[in-house]
């Protein structure tokens, strides 16, 4: 059997299939995650959550930026990211699946994933 993980920000219920599923710590995950045997939950520290308030209160209190939604918590995504290519550095597995293109990017550039996964990856949602 191969080893197949999934990436994603908001897990659904359309992820069988996978041997491994990296979500964000959260309490709606948490749940979601209850019902799985398979997912491992990336915990985000406190300190990234805050610096993510201070971020999003600056872009749209200060900047006045209308739609926020491309800043809104970057500081979460950078550091999931982060923990998750860290992980699939360390664990082997054979094929990965990205819920989106800005996930695939930023896993794949650190650790030297992208030449361990070039052709073994694909990507649901661009």
């Amino acid at each position: 059997m191969s080893k197949t993980a999934l990436i994603t920000m908001q897990p659904t219920d359309q992820t069988t299939g996978t041997t491994v599923i990296y979500a964000p710590d959260n309490a709606a995950n948490r749940v979601w995650a209850a019902k799985q045997s398979n997912v491992q939950l990336i915990s985000i520290p406190g300190y990234v959550r805050f610096g993510d308030h201070i971020v999003n209160f600056f872009v749209k209190k200060i900047v006045k930026q209308g739609d926020v939604s491309a800043y809104s918590n970057m500081l979460q995504f950078v550091y999931f990211s982060h923990m998750v290519a860290y992980n699939v550095a360390n664990t082997p597995v054979e094929r990965l699946v990205f819920a989106t293109q800005d996930l695939a990017t930023k896993v794949l550039m650190q650790f030297d994933n992208q030449a361990r996964y070039n052709n073994q990856m694909t990507v649901l949602a661009k």
